[in-house]
């Protein structure tokens, strides 16, 4: 009985032992809830950076519709003839520009590549031939004929002068000797001027026209060889540019002619969005883009994208065509989007429709935030401001929905949609802790940003954790 009395007390302590740990951070957790309560149980007060609304003169803008396009587009097709041995795309797939995506037989362009080379060479060595002129070997057999042939002539002159000699004095030979001794006197001359010719021109060697047409025909085959190495180059078709491919017009084992389909691909990044502006705003657009240097000065335009929700992005307006449509006397504004890489795809696709905002008119006095200011993810896109309680003194956050409109030097202008809440300049928008924010939440401002800076890397300070956390707009 002893015994297991023993063992039951040791069961005993091994279980106390083992929640120990447990008991122990439940007590620690309880404790850090009553301090994080503070006295009575009431919420902390969140440390936050603000930023001071202010109010800047900025052009009178209109929203209009646009449909977010490719900035570049192209039907990629086949420059030769040829039957499909590779078909390495897909629709949607993501291409780099010279990425080889399709690729026609080649054996035939081959061989004829092969035969064109073989010729090729052959007129090389022609061409060495006729430059390089006769061997040494060549030369040195030109000028031992002309010594044979000096040494012919001297003993004929000789033996026609001894004989000249005979015959006219003493008549001692023939007229036939005489005319024999002429004739080869005259022969070995002729001889010897035959072998001074021939190593006058093995000294000079070919004429310039022997090789200038020598060269002419290498150079023609080596065309001939560059001819058909650009065919081959065009039996692999490769993307043009950086961009996804949309659509498919051949498959394995086709034959293809020059001139067919074979992809369509677009480019994304930027995205082109064309607004068609009446003609009564084309003015004051035209005015605004014309205060500054396009390239140092943009004209930036507030770009809401439906299929994102109520994010702004800034787009940059590059041109306004100077066609109308005669039938609704639009014009169209091209505006550049830039296009986020999320890795496997890009943020915005061909075909969404956007609310672009442009600037068409006079500068009018407007109230602007930082952009960390916004919190999206509701209805409407809101702000939290610092107010005092009028009844416990306390700075708590007050949320106010905003209609937002154009983008100005790191700014947003916002219109407060509460009549009883109006935005003005001094107050302070949190910028930093907001996205945990609740409407009335006591705070603590523990950092001033300025309003013309407001850098996106500045850590963000704590805050208290709260239901329904919105996103905040990126810079």
């Amino acid at each position: 009985m002893t015994v297991i009395r023993n063992q039951s007390a040791r069961r005993t302590v091994l279980a106390l032992l083992a929640f120990a740990p447990c008991l122990m951070t439940l007590a620690m957790f309880d404790g850090h809830i009553a301090h994080a309560q503070g006295p009575g149980g009431a919420s902390p007060a969140s440390a936050v950076a603000a930023a001071e609304i202010v109010e800047q003169p900025i052009p009178d803008n209109r929203e209009f519709v646009g449909t977010l396009t490719p900035l570049k587009r192209s039907i990629v097709g086949t420059a030769v003839d040829g039957r499909v041995e590779e078909y390495n795309l897909r629709e949607g797939m993501w291409v780099e520009a010279g990425q080889p995506l399709v690729e026609l037989r080649k054996r035939t362009i081959q061989i004829e590549i092969a035969a064109a080379n073989a010729e090729l060479s052959l007129r090389k060595q022609e061409f060495a031939e006729v430059e390089a002129g006769l061997r040494p070997e060549e030369k040195a057999r030109a000028r031992a004929r002309l010594e044979e042939t000096r040494a012919l002539l001297t003993y004929t002159t000789e033996k026609l002068a001894r004989t000249q000699k005979l015959f006219q004095g003493q008549g001692s030979t023939t007229r036939e000797e005489y005319d024999l001794a002429v004739s080869q006197a005259q022969a070995a001359n002729q001889a010897f001027l035959a072998a001074q010719a021939d190593v006058d021109l093995a000294e000079k060697g070919n004429r310039v026209e022997q090789i200038e047409q020598s060269r002419a025909r290498m150079e023609g085959a080596q065309e001939q060889v560059n001819l058909l190495e650009d065919r081959l180059e065009k039996y692999s078709i490769k993307a043009p540019f950086d961009g996804y491919v949309v659509a498919e017009n051949t498959e394995v084992g086709e034959w293809v002619k020059s001139g067919d389909p074979i992809f369509e691909i677009i480019a994304v990044d930027p995205m082109e969005v064309t607004v068609n502006v009446p003609e009564k705003y084309l003015p004051g657009l035209q005015k605004v883009m014309a205060t500054g240097d396009a390239a140092e000065i943009p004209t930036l335009a507030v770009v809401n994208v439906d299929a994102i929700g109520f994010e702004p992005f800034t787009g940059t307006v590059m041109q306004v065509v100077p066609q109308a449509d005669l039938r609704s006397r639009t014009f169209p504004v091209k505006v550049h989007l830039p296009n986020e890489s999320l890795g496997r795809s890009h943020r915005f696709a061909a075909g969404m429709l956007a609310h672009v905002r442009l600037p068409v008119g006079q500068e009018r006095p407007g109230t602007l935030v930082p952009k960390d200011a916004l919190v999206l993810g509701d209805v409407k896109p809101a702000i939290f401001i610092g107010v005092t309680d009028a009844t416990t003194k306390e700075t708590v956050a007050r949320k106010v929905p905003v209609e937002m409109g154009l983008s100005h030097q790191g700014l947003v202008q916002v219109t407060s949609l509460l009549p009883n809440l109006p935005l003005q300049a001094g107050q302070m928008a949190i910028v930093r802790g907001n996205e945990r924010l609740r409407d009335g939440q006591p705070i603590r401002i523990v950092s001033h940003i300025d309003s013309g800076v407001a850098p996106a890397t500045e850590a963000p300070p704590p805050a208290e954790p709260s239901p329904g956390a919105s996103a905040r707009v990126e810079r």
